[in-house]
């Protein structure tokens, strides 16, 4: 029987080569220990509660309106059964997500098996949308589908790339600018004659795209009373911030030790600069990565708008609105990966050639990357990123894993709650609660002393009530209030869910 002729894929660096498939293992197992290994903290919690609190499908909605996130990561984890064990099903679902991301790129995208590596080993795909249980995975996720569906070598099912596209606003709004910016690329594209899709189909599928991206916002909007950081402004300090995520997004390496998952190495080296200095040579390198980022894909005009585009929409907002946590500002990394799948192909999926100049830009990043990626997945491993599943642990040990709980540390109580699975006493709300509704009910700021003043009324009627912080009381405290120390937390990633557990000395 003669040999069959081995598969050529049509587009150079796809297919499934034993070394992609070796690579795309050592991924998965990665995110798959770090993502084991990793303690949640108040943000996993919070869309976990919120959802358990829910009685059906509306309410999931109705309630996630003072999150400023659409509902659809909220309305997944309502379907896990409370009779299983919820963060191990949501740590799954975040590990599955960022396993099918990452078989896209090692078996659909266009690049050499190093470029596939680094992506993959990159800070935002092993560590950062993978080792947390929350929606910024699903959106790169969905993106990518988009991307793969548009440079399809068969055409007639360019229109599948509308499924993701209009699903990609509900995961969360930075998802939208990135949907956006890629509809952008689309609709340049249609104009430049490359024929998506006919006519008719055309406006069918981008009257689908444009419903269902104006019902994302609608459901992102905020409630009447709902408090979610700040409100729209336009001023110069909040557009220079915005300026200077590009460079953190393409050079996320963290802050040395004490590790700050959420700051990066070249924001503190800039620091010493001083406040308003550091932010101009910060913006000066954003300029300056983007300039060669758009270099890069300067063969591409397509590849080009959805770049620009998707980066204007999520610098615009930032500056405007929110300027997000590095997880948000991430998904410009991400649209800059898209757009050099669009560059390295054709309308055909027909593999292009590459850029003569600028081919040191993308190594270089990528060697950031993976360093700040294999940094934090360590550095997660081998320190607790929250103190609540050691607290957790300690109270169930102890027998006191029923007592009423204090949260002096605010809304770092949720952790707790989330990790017993039962209400705590928030002070800024004067009530017991699991989740924390992002409303103007919640009273920011209360002095220590408040603090114990209250806790101080309430444990005479509340035996056995503990009192959590996360800031050490002084010595005059404990002997004031007749507290003592029974639990203190080893040193976190995340410093302000280093807990500390008081008690009422009888």
């Amino acid at each position: 029987m003669p040999t069959p002729a081995p598969f050529i894929p049509k587009v150079p660096g796809t297919g499934r080569s034993r070394s992609m498939l070796a690579i795309w293992a050592a991924f998965m197992c990665l995110i798959a220990v770090v993502n084991y290994f990793h303690e949640p903290w108040r943000d996993e919690y919070q869309a976990l509660l919120l959802a358990n609190s829910s009685s059906d499908f509306t309410d999931v909605v109705w309630r996630a309106r003072y999150e400023g996130h659409p509902s659809l990561w909220y309305l997944i984890l309502y379907l896990i059964p409370n009779t299983w064990d919820q963060v191990a099903v949501a740590k799954t679902l975040a590990v599955g997500i960022m396993a099918g991301a990452g078989w896209l790129i090692a078996f659909r995208a266009p690049f050499p098996t190093a470029i596939k590596a680094g992506v993959l080993f990159s800070f935002f795909f092993c560590y950062e949308y993978s080792a947390f249980f929350r929606q910024y995975g699903l959106a790169v996720l969905l993106f990518l589908l988009a991307i793969a569906a548009l440079r399809s070598d068969r055409p007639g099912r360019h229109w599948t790339v509308f499924i993701p596209l209009s699903l990609l606003p509900f995961t969360q709004i930075y998802g939208a600018l990135l949907s956006a910016g890629l509809f952008a690329c689309i609709v340049y594209m249609q104009w430049r004659g490359d024929r998506i899709l006919s006519t008719r189909s055309g406006i069918a599928a981008a009257g689908l795209y444009l419903i269902a991206f104006a019902v994302a916002i609608w459901d992102v909007i905020p409630a009447p009373d709902g408090n979610f950081h700040g409100s729209w402004s336009l001023e110069g300090s909040k557009l220079l911030y915005a300026m200077t995520i590009p460079a953190k997004a393409f050079l996320p390496f963290p802050a040395l030790a004490p590790w700050n998952w959420d700051s990066t190495l070249i924001a503190e080296v800039a620091g010493n600069a001083g406040p308003v200095l550091s932010e101009w040579i910060l913006a000066s390198v954003s300029l300056l990565i983007l300039t060669c980022a758009t270099l890069t894909l300067r063969k591409s005009r397509s590849a080009q708008v959805v770049f620009l585009c998707s980066s204007l929409f999520i610098l615009l907002f930032c500056g405007l609105r929110f300027h997000g946590s590095l997880r948000h500002q991430g998904m410009i990394f991400i649209a800059y990966i898209g757009a050099l799948w669009l560059a390295r192909t054709d309308q055909f999926g027909n593999a292009q050639g590459e850029p003569v100049k600028m081919r040191s830009f993308l190594p270089f990043i990528l060697v950031v990357q993976v360093a700040a990626g294999i940094t934090m997945t360590t550095v997660d491993i081998l320190l607790p990123f929250s103190g609540s599943a050691g607290t957790a642990k300690f109270l169930r040990e102890s027998g006191r894993d029923q007592n009423a709980i204090f949260s002096a540390c605010e809304d770092r109580g949720i952790s707790i709650a989330g990790a017993l699975n039962r209400p705590v006493y928030y002070p800024i709300i004067h009530r017991k609660a699991t989740y924390m509704e992002w409303n103007n009910d919640r009273h920011w700021g209360i002095p220590v002393e408040e603090h114990l003043v209250e806790f101080d009324s309430l444990v005479t009627t509340t035996p056995g009530m503990l009192y959590l912080t996360a800031d050490p009381l002084t010595e005059d405290q404990l002997a004031e209030h007749g507290l003592v120390l029974i639990h203190q937390c080893p040193p976190t990633i995340r410093s302000d869910e280093s807990f500390l557990l008081y008690k009422r000395e009888h």
